[in-house]
């Protein structure tokens, strides 16, 4: 009978799970929960029942021997490791005695707490240091998914496993803490077919590769479904997490663009190789060979295939068909070797064959290749076709093999499923694979694990020294249902609602955020704090998801929106503990939110503005900006150059945002044009351009490249000559038909050599090189030019025009940058950020960009609202009045919405040093007896230092919103209402959890 293992938590965590719903037993008991099945699984954790009686001061465990002789039924006894308790050991029936162990709920009954031997810091409780995680199982059985899938790939990442397999529509991963259960295991789809890519079809053999940090996906895909043209794709995570967000890189381009599949990495001394099946040519589609070829980087080929190895054994063809596929890299004491599969997959002749490099040899030597000439797994003992396997080790780091086999003789590919075996190495270093396999009716044994000296009873003790318990069939899976699930929920989104509330206001604190390489950000802008927070919590997720919801849809107000939604989870959990049905809590925020909704739109008012005269809209600027007048009014004037007010319409991908470290914040600068950060090519090209004639080319300046894999052999001193000459004329033909067009500048997309370069200065052709695809466009729009693919097509109307082009210094130091200004067309500006470092300049971008879109928004809808949680305490009193003419149920959620919306002013109050309970019950009553729905929280102070005179401090003392010029677009604070209540919604819907265990 197999042992899974036992979570002991830590007193601490024992606490927050009583506060969760669970409730600690009393007494000497520690808070050390241990889940359990059954009672009874609870009652065999200890074969002495009873408690524990304590040593007395300075005794010995000659008390522990005439207390066991004094007891009847009494057959031994054990001293825990504090040293101050005797636990005897016992005949009797330890249901007899159930205080050896006690349920923590009677509800639940899925708990056991139980006395540890470990002191806590306060030294009145036993308890663990922290999480032990042990798993005690002698032995599994295959398969290790419960899904008919093959080509399976694992990657061993921290305490995680990763599983991929072929799924023929997209690149699924799995995730579980134990390499041979993926039964239950989290699943996360990283790519499927969209977008440009839908087409796609056959998807095979996805594999997860870690290079530097980051994680790649290869698989084989066909252009069009069912065209059987199969090529290499990758995808590329953003982060160290693999179940994180993911970009597409597209097709690999292997050398030859050949018919490939199976791809896999060797990293060879930190060069690496692309490894992979496919075809010689296009028209001979019965021979699958292994190639191997040069990468610069995970997402680029470099150089020429090199052919590793073809089916020339019986045993990798099937008739005329000649099979190599599935390589997998196996290294062992500096040695490589190369696991492949042979003959057809469909087949039982499937089977795995290796070769291998010693360990000073060049992969891309043909020779140097070794080739075991029998394979060495291969169908028996009721296993058909096993084949395309991969490598891990388990956590003693024991190697293991993942690999796909079926159960029926002749059954194809309907039957495979995913097996795992350990295995260990034949004294010349090689590989012992399992030979035959051990088929699913069959235990596979895991490796021994050492046991400790320290073993007492059914205590016993990991390699640092730390207990843990044994317990017989431990539940596989967790799951959380009902309001246990709900108030788990709730306490997660809690938790990232409380972290963001100190950054709320004019006046929040700021975070700073490490990244994993140790990068540093600081700012109090709450999508970039979610967006870099590692949450793991599934609910929490759905916070983040919010944050980057209200930053997509308006731009602003990323943290009041996540405030909000937590208030009203907090309130909704008050409801639950009155009884209260989630879906009534559901219907009655919703009710709310409508009524507010409404409220808002009768307290707006229209902001009047012109072309003429912009301070209204600088004035909104500065609630984003604080006090920065400046840079409030370059937003303003940026936002008005790119919009089209015929519309309301305003694209700000048309306003560039540029830093550069130096000078003070108030050098910051708007450009009627574009900054770039390049510099002429040459340093002697002239460093200004007058009247502007520019040629905006995506061709290289370099001679075309022939794309047959014929070769020029040079014999002769007048061959290499006539070479050189011809070259010579390549680049002397492309300079003449940028100057025959009247150019007198030439911005490339890609870069030239320094013979195209000499050119181009003795022409006096300035030019700029690798200049980035969004520049360009934003150049051809500013400039009124047309962005030119090849040198045939270069024609004077095609050429952008500027007023002038110069180039900039800063400081003592060499770094330059080109402004493009006098544009013939304006509609791409940039603003130029200075700042004393390069926090203080992405901070202030950040801030830049929730101006711009606050601008933007009033462009849109001109209506605005007053700030300062005057909006909240407004719309809180006019639900709080209608939640009365309410008969059902729902009144309460209504009230209690309207309760959570005073967390926002409270918020603000706080976090400028304001006594909040007091500021926010002045405010409410003002704005009762005054009628005046703009009163809000004065967190800048005006009505409370010396700014003002006596009679103004004592009218403004909570200030009036209009006055101070502080205010929101309504659409801004109705999108924030919307969202946090459509959110909580969702949340107050989940009650049932299933995750996968962690044993």
């Amino acid at each position: 009978m197999g042992f899974s293992r036992v979570i002991i938590l830590c007193y601490l965590f024992s606490l927050a799970l009583g506060q969760a719903g669970i409730d600690r037993p009393g007494g000497d008991l520690a808070g050390m929960p241990v889940m359990v099945t059954s009672a009874d699984a609870c009652r065999a954790l200890y074969d002495y029942p009873g408690s524990p009686f304590t040593l007395s001061q300075g005794g010995s465990t000659d008390e522990c021997q005439a207390k066991c002789t004094a007891s009847p039924g009494c057959n031994g006894w054990v001293v825990n490791s504090c040293g101050n308790e005797c636990w005897l050991k016992s005949s009797y029936p330890t249901n007899s005695n159930p205080n050896s162990c006690r349920r923590s709920s009677p509800n639940l009954g899925n708990r056991c707490w139980l006395k540890s031997s470990i002191p806590n810091t306060m030294n009145n409780r036993c308890r663990t240091s922290g999480v032990v995680k042990i798993n005690n199982a002698t032995s599994f059985r295959n398969p290790i998914t419960n899904a008919k899938v093959a080509d399976p790939w694992m990657i061993k990442v921290g305490d995680w496993y990763y599983l991929t397999a072929t799924t023929g529509g997209d690149v699924t991963i799995w995730r579980s803490r134990d390499l041979y259960n993926f039964h239950d295991a989290e699943s996360k789809r990283i790519w499927w077919p969209t977008g440009d890519y839908s087409n796609l079809g056959g998807i095979w053999a996805p594999e997860i590769h870690q290079v530097n940090g980051l994680f790649y996906a290869y698989f084989a895909a066909e252009t069009v479904a069912g065209k059987n043209d199969h090529h290499i794709f990758v995808s590329q995570s953003r982060s160290s997490d693999p179940f994180g967000d993911w970009d597409f890189k597209g097709k690999l381009n292997t050398p030859d663009d050949n018919w490939a599949i199976d791809a896999t990495l060797l990293n060879r001394n930190g060069q690496l190789y692309l490894i992979w099946s496919g075809w010689d040519n296009w028209n001979a589609p019965r021979t699958q060979n292994l190639y191997i070829a040069r990468m610069s980087s995970p997402t680029k080929m470099s150089g020429d295939r090199l052919l590793l190895h073809s089916p020339q054994y019986d045993w990798s063809r099937d008739g005329d068909f000649g099979i190599m596929e599935g390589p997998e890299i196996l290294v062992h004491n500096g040695r490589t070797f190369l696991v492949f599969s042979a003959s057809s997959s469909w087949t039982d002749r499937y089977c795995l064959g290796f070769m291998g490099i010693e360990i000073d040899a060049d992969p891309m030597n043909h020779d140097a290749w070794w080739r075991h000439d029998q394979p060495i797994m291969k169908t028996g003992n009721g296993v058909y076709g096993p084949g395309h396997c991969s490598f891990t080790v388990d956590r003693r780091n024991n190697p293991w093999i993942i690999y796909h086999a079926d159960d029926v003789s002749g059954a194809g590919w309907a039957g495979r499923t995913i097996r795992a075996e350990p295995f260990g190495w034949n004294p010349d270093g090689s590989c012992a694979l399992p030979t035959p396999p051990r088929n699913t009716n069959q235990d596979v044994p895991l490796p021994a694990r050492k046991a400790s000296k320290k073993t007492t009873m059914n205590v016993v003790f990991d390699e640092m020294g730390r207990p843990f318990i044994i317990l017989r069939e431990q539940a596989q899976k967790q799951r959380i249902t009902g309001l246990d699930a709900l108030k788990q929920h709730i306490m997660a989104a809690t938790s990232v609602a409380s972290t963001m509330k100190t950054s709320l206001g004019p006046r929040g604190m700021d975070k700073i955020m490490v990244s994993p390489d140790g990068e540093i950000t600081i700012t109090n802008d709450g999508a970039t704090i979610l967006e870099q927070m590692n949450v793991e919590n599934h609910i929490a997720k759905l916070m983040v998801e919010l944050s980057k919801s209200q930053d997509s849809e308006i731009g602003d107000g990323t943290t009041g929106v996540v405030v909000m939604a937590g208030a009203l989870l907090e309130r909704a959990e008050a409801l639950l503990d009155k009884g209260i049905h989630p879906l009534k809590i559901s219907a009655g925020y919703d009710a709310a939110c409508e009524i507010a909704v409404k409220h808002m739109a009768t307290m707006a008012e229209p902001l009047e503005w012109s072309t003429t005269n912009i301070e209204p809209l600088v004035k909104s600027a500065m609630t984003s900006l604080g006090s920065k007048i400046h840079i409030a009014e370059i937003c303003v004037k940026a936002v008005l150059a790119v919009a089209d007010l015929e519309r309301k319409d305003v694209n700000l991908d048309l306003i560039k945002v540029e830093g550069k470290v130096g000078a003070n914040m108030e050098e910051t600068q708007l450009v009627q044009g574009i900054v770039l950060d390049k510099e002429m090519s040459h340093p002697q090209m002239d460093k200004e351009v007058k009247d502007a004639r520019i040629c905006i080319l995506t061709a290289p300046f370099e001679p075309p490249k022939p794309k047959t894999k014929h070769s020029a052999n040079i014999t002769s001193v007048e061959s290499y000559t006539k070479l050189q000459e011809m070259e010579q004329k390549y680049f002397i033909d492309m300079v003449e038909l940028v100057k025959k067009s009247g150019t007198n500048l030439v911005l490339c997309q890609w870069g030239f050599d320094d013979e195209a370069n000499h050119l181009l200065l003795q022409n006096k052709l300035p030019a700029v090189r690798w200049v980035g695809g969004v520049e360009m466009e934003l150049i051809a729009i500013a400039t009124g030019g047309r962005i030119i693919p090849r040198f045939s097509e270069i024609t004077p109307d095609k050429l952008g025009k500027a007023g002038i082009v110069r180039e900039i210094s800063f400081g003592t130091t060499k770094d330059r940058m080109l402004v493009i200004e006098g544009c013939e067309n304006s509609k791409a500006v940039t603003i130029f950020v200075r700042g004393g470092n390069k926090i203080l300049i992405e901070e202030a971008k950040r801030s830049i960009h929730d101006a711009l879109c606050v601008t933007r928004n009033l462009i849109r809808n001109s209506k605005i609202i007053y700030g300062g949680g005057s909006v909240e305490i407004a719309t809180s009193l006019e639900i709080n009045r209608q939640a009365d003419l309410i008969s059902t149920v729902e009144q309460y959620a209504v009230r209690a919405f309207a309760d959570a919306l005073d967390a926002i002013p409270i918020a603000l109050a706080e976090n400028s040093g304001l006594p909040p309970i007091e500021s926010l019950a002045e405010v409410k009553s003002r704005q009762l007896k005054e009628n005046n729905p703009r009163l809000g929280i004065d967190c800048n102070h005006h009505g409370q230092n010396g700014e003002m005179n006596d009679a103004e401090r004592r009218r403004l003392k909570t200030t009036d919103m209009k006055v101070q010029n502080v205010y929101d677009s309504l659409v801004h604070k109705q999108q924030q209402f919307l969202l946090a209540t459509q959110v909580v919604k969702m949340i107050l819907k989940i009650d049932d959890v299933i995750s996968s265990g962690e044993f």
